[in-house]
Formats: C-alpha cells, structure tokens, sequence
C-alpha cells in the first residue's frame, strides 16, 4: 500500500523509519470504518486498564501507555474524540484502578484528577498540532478512505459503466463509445468521477478500479458484438488509462490477457492517456505506450491542448487519436482564436495521421464548425449523453436495423 516504501528503497535515518511508521498507523486508524475504530478505541482503553492493574496500579507504574490510545483517537476523530478518550482515561486509571491491589486502596482524589488533567491536556495538545496541518492530513485521511471504500465498492458490486457514443462528424453515425464509471455508493448515492478519481489516483486503488473498468467494457462490447455490432468492422470503446495503471510493469500483460478472455480485436480497445500523465517521465511513458501499440491496441491523447507543451510533445508520442478538449470547442462561438487553435491542432493530426474527436459538443453550430475545420469524431450531449448499457444496446441495435434498411433499398 501507499504507507510503504517501493521495492528496493532502503531507509537510512531514523526519521525516515518514524515516519514508515507514523504512516502505517495513520493507515490502520483511517481505514477501520467509524464503528469498528470507536471498538478499537475501547479494546485500546480496556488493554491499558488491564496493564495497569496486572502491574499493580497507577501507584506502581503510572500508566503512560493510555496517551497512546488518546494520541491515535485524536488523529482519527479530533479534539472532541481526543477529549472523550482522555476523559474515560482519567476514570479508568482512577478510580476504577486500586493503587495497590493487593491492599484494595484507592488512589487519593487529587492524583487521579492531577492524571486525568494531564490526559486531557497532552490530548488537546495533540489535537492542535494536528489541526494545525489539517489540510495535509484531511488529504491523506481522504486519501485512505476513498481507497479503503474503492475496494469494498468493487467487492461488493457497486461500480457500473456507462457509455457516451462517439459519432462521426459528416454522417452522425456511431462508430464507437467511450467507457465511463459510475459509483452507486450505498451512502453518498451515485457518485460521478469527480467525486473519486482524482483521491483514487492518489492510492493503488486507482489500478484495480481501472482493471474493472477495462475488462468490464471489453466483455460487454464483445457481448454487443454477437448482436447490435455483428458484422460491423469499424468500431472502437476508448477507456481512460491512469498514471499509475501506465506505471504498471503488468500493464500489458493485463491488456493482452483481457482482450484474448474477451476476443476483442486490439484495434478495437483505444486507450486514452492524458498529457498531464506523460510529461513527468516523458521517455518511459513513451515506451510503455509503444509496447501497448504494438499488441494492436489504438493510443489517444485525452485533453489535447490543456497543457504547456502539446504540440512540442506530440510528435514523439505513438498516437492514433487525438482528443481535443471542451474547453476549446466551447470557444468556437468566438470567431478569432478558437478557430485558429483549432484549425492548427487538426492540422498537426492529420499531418501525424492521427484522428481528431472533440469532447463536449453541444449544439448543431458546434458540430458544424468542427466539421469544416477537419475534425472527424466528436461526442458530447448533442449527440447524446452517457448511456446505460441496455440503452446503448438500442441504440446500436437501431443503427443497424436502419444500415440493413439502407442496403435492402
């Protein structure tokens, strides 16, 4: 998991091993859902007590080890989690704890009092400081949950794929789609990916989620294959690829394994990788794609034009699509630079042999526009907005009843 170090890195300082561990606390505590921490929280407290009392009370051996549990509940729940652990702390080393078992006496009311002030104090303290870095922590915290619910989500069955058709620019016809997740969380409802992928890209949950994805989609166009898609030999489902997924060593295995389990044609599967992905190792990435590209599979560059040096990289990457982004063809209403933006991207794909496909089409001027400026592929609400697979099913099944009307007349 992401707390510990990659294979082969070695720690040198002691920092370093205090944070491994600070790191892997901070996993255990974030990960265990509310209910089972709270029990935790309370095992921890009753562990101590029964410490305490097997050494032969708080007179004996003071029970430090009960800011241990504090410390662990203010990371997790706060001052307020933080204060309700110090407060039953102060109790249980109290009262409830003879000073010397053996005689059965109680412990003075003021040196219980005096420990659970400090409890309560070093709690807060912590607390504090942590709150200090709230930001980075309520990252992390974020972070670890939205990977821990990733991967229950996926066990238990609450992803599903929809699917936006992809249509041709002079004719309108559908000749592919593109795959997109959605979360039916049993709390938080239907998710969108704005809600989860970006803190599942920070986590390894990112790689099983994106494998669902890819094998999921490719099971289900071989499905449309047999029936609404028989016969049809251009057509494409374009998955979107994460940095970690591309990192992968088994990367390409998986693809190849998927696409043989499915009998899906490689040129069939177009992967879409996002330039933001390539540019921080820039060679490898190229490398990687290339060894894809050579199972058949067809590379699109996902957001076209976003970042800084699009056209500077471009004619190194092994590309077959390029995927110009909404933000440009949201422009087109302005005569001057969307045009000329535009007109130069298509041009360079071309010159590349590359397709262009625009992203967020919305109205009739837009497609039109697009179309005398050489794009080919578009999608976007215009044409139609993700589908249900059932719904897209129809939809495909309709295309074809109407290409067979065509060929009978």
């Amino acid at each position: 998991m992401t707390g510990n170090f990659p294979p082969g890195a070695e720690l040198h300082q002691p920092a370093d091993r205090r944070a491994v561990w600070v790191r892997r606390l901070l996993d255990i505590t974030v990960r265990a859902p509310t209910l089972i921490a709270c029990e935790l929280t309370a095992l921890g407290l009753l562990g101590c007590w029964a410490i305490s009392y097997a050494l032969g009370g708080a007179a004996a051996f003071p029970p430090h080890w009960y800011y241990f549990v504090i410390l662990v509940t203010a990371i997790r729940f706060g001052w307020q989690g933080a204060l309700s652990t110090a407060l039953i702390a102060g109790v249980l080393a109290g009262p409830l704890l003879p000073a010397s078992v053996a005689a059965g006496t109680s412990q003075p009311l003021s040196d219980w009092l005096t420990r659970a002030a400090f409890f309560i104090a070093i709690g807060q303290a912590f607390a504090l400081f942590v709150s200090l870095s709230r930001r980075s922590l309520t990252e992390e915290i974020a972070r670890l949950r939205v990977e821990r619910d990733v991967l229950r989500g996926l066990d238990l069955g609450e992803f599903r794929i929809v699917y936006q058709p992809i249509v041709t620019l002079d004719d309108e016809c559908v000749v592919g789609v593109e795959a997109l997740v959605r979360w039916n969380h049993p709390v938080g409802g239907q998710l969108e990916p704005t809600d989860f992928i970006v803190p599942a890209e920070a986590s390894d949950a990112i790689v099983a989620l994106g494998d669902f994805v890819l094998e999921e989609t490719c099971r289900q166009v071989a499905r449309w294959k047999t029936t609404a898609l028989h016969g049809i030999q251009r057509f494409h489902v374009a998955v979107n690829v994460s940095t970690r997924q591309l990192e992968d060593p088994s990367f390409r295995e998986r693809i190849a394994a998927i696409l043989a389990t499915t009998g899906i044609h490689p040129a069939w599967l177009h992967l879409e990788v996002t330039e933001t992905a390539l540019i921080a190792d820039f060679d490898a990435a190229c490398a990687r794609l290339s060894a894809i590209r050579q199972l058949g599979v067809r590379i699109a560059i996902d957001d076209f034009g976003t970042g800084y040096s699009s056209l500077a990289y471009l004619h190194r990457l092994p590309v077959d699509v390029v995927k110009i982004d909404r933000s440009f063809v949201s422009g087109l209403s302005d005569p001057g630079r969307a045009h000329v933006i535009l007109e130069l991207i298509t041009g360079v794909a071309n010159r590349l042999a590359a397709t262009t496909l625009a992203e967020g089409v919305e109205s009739a001027q837009d497609a039109a526009r697009l179309l005398e400026l050489g794009c080919e592929l578009a999608q976007g609400f215009y044409f139609d907005g993700p589908l249900e697979a059932e719904a897209m099913y129809e939809r495909l099944m309709a295309a074809a009843t109407s290409r067979r009307d065509r060929a009978r007349s």
